[in-house]
C-alpha cells in the first residue's frame, strides 16, 4: 500500500480508512512513477472536481458569472460557508457514487447521507 503524502488523519488515510477498500476496487493504490494502464483513481482538490463535473450554482451575485459559482462547502471557513450548499455538494456526490455503482462504498460509510443533516456549521 503507497501512502498518501499527509498521513496524520486517521481516520482519513490510517489503515482501516476508507479510502483503502474503495483504491482496491481500481486495483489499489499506484506508484505514481510507473506506466499505468487501464483504469486510475487520480487525488485532486475538490473543486477540479466541481468543476469537472458542472456542480456549480446560479449566480446571483452583481458581478454574476455566466458558468455559475461553486458551493460554499467547507465548514472550516464559517466566514463563507452555506449549509445549504453542503447539502447540495452532499446530494450531488452521493448521486455520483450510485451512478458510478459505488453504493457500497457510500453505504458503508454513508457520510454523504448523514452529512446533509447537519443543522450548524461544524463537522
Amino acid at each position: 500500500m503507497s501512502l498518501p503524502a499527509n498521513t496524520s488523519k486517521t481516520e482519513m488515510f490510517g489503515p482501516n480508512a476508507p479510502m483503502w477498500p474503495f483504491l482496491n476496487r481500481f486495483g489499489g493504490s499506484a506508484n505514481p512513477m510507473a506506466p499505468v494502464a487501464g483504469t486510475m483513481v487520480i487525488e485532486t482538490y475538490p473543486v477540479l472536481g466541481m468543476i469537472a463535473l458542472g456542480w456549480t450554482l446560479p449566480d446571483m451575485s452583481p458581478q454574476s458569472r455566466p458558468a455559475g459559482r461553486l458551493p460554499k462547502y467547507n465548514p472550516d471557513r464559517r466566514k463563507n460557508f452555506s449549509l445549504p450548499d453542503w447539502r447540495y455538494v452532499c446530494g450531488r456526490a452521493s448521486d455520483e457514487f450510485k451512478d458510478r455503482t459505488l453504493s457500497g462504498t457510500l453505504t458503508a460509510h454513508g457520510w454523504t447521507l448523514w452529512a446533509p443533516l447537519l443543522q450548524s456549521n461544524r463537522r
